[in-house]
């Protein structure tokens, strides 16, 4: 099992929510441990090289396949990339898997979300 943060259109009451798709659990909401930058570009994206602030969302656990699942729907090595984070969930850190932008220059123009919070 595995478990990954997300913080966008796989979230609770979005389009993709995780547990349409299998075995897939809701652990809670948390926040990245580490500074990122999240931009708004219809559907939100994370740049790993630009600290702004933290990034709010959910943590999941997950199996392989639904991991497998969620890397093809992210275009893992086109849009996005698969990196492991450290989240902060009850007061406690849990290393887990978070997607963020592949291309850098696939960001500009897009609008910072300072808040790190989408929708």
């Amino acid at each position: 099992m595995h478990k990954v943060f997300v913080y966008g259109t796989l979230k609770r009451g979005q389009r993709a929510e995780l547990s349409q798709w299998g075995n897939a659990a809701f652990i809670g909401d948390g926040e990245t441990q580490d500074k990122y930058t999240m931009y708004d570009g219809g559907f939100p994206t994370v740049s790993m090289d630009t600290p702004t602030g933290t990034i709010k969302g959910e943590v999941w656990e997950i199996d392989d396949e639904v991991l497998r699942h969620i890397d093809r729907y992210e275009g893992v090595g086109v849009l996005f990339d698969r990196f492991r984070v450290k989240v902060l969930i009850d007061g406690e850190v849990m290393e887990c898997f978070m997607y963020a932008a592949h291309d850098r220059e696939y960001l500009d123009g897009l609008q910072v979300l300072e808040s790190g919070c989408w929708r």
